[in-house]
């Protein structure tokens, strides 16, 4: 994860999660990503990246490739949406799908703290740095864990 990356978690906060065992990095991770993939709104494809995380096949190249076509056609729709129609509230949902996928891509790293930083951060972009914020420390403030 790049330094700036770093930067969006607190620094505190960010060493619990680097700390902490990769099962709950996983759970972070998937958390977080449902929290932006309800917002974003991610549908298509939505059951297979569930699946993946599911059964733990991170670094799964296919649907990684497809997540990724995925984020930079939306990037590109919304582009068109904006520049092309002039209709930024379409242009900015598809933007926000876009960073969904972007999001789901991350979140399927091979690399448990990478992800949940990378996530993280495109959580924060699309829904504020308090949602997030709470929604980590509770994650990691789970005695069940």
């Amino acid at each position: 994860m790049t330094a700036s990356r770093l930067r969006v978690l607190d620094a505190d906060l960010w060493k619990k999660v680097a700390a902490v065992d990769a099962g709950t990095q996983r759970r972070l991770v998937a958390e977080l990503l449902r929290l932006v993939m309800d917002a974003a709104p991610v549908t298509t494809g939505r059951a297979q990246i569930e699946a993946a995380l599911a059964a733990g096949s991170y670094g799964d190249e296919a649907l990684r490739d497809w997540l990724s076509q995925s984020s930079t056609a939306a990037t590109a729709a919304s582009l068109d949406a904006d520049e092309l129609d002039g209709d930024q509230a379409e242009a900015k949902r598809i933007a926000q799908q876009a960073r969904g996928y972007k999001a789901a891509y991350l979140a399927l790293d091979t690399d448990p703290a990478r992800a949940a930083g990378e996530v993280a951060y495109e959580a924060m972009a699309l829904l504020g740095q308090d949602p997030i914020t709470a929604t980590t420390k509770a994650i990691l403030d789970d005695p069940s864990r």
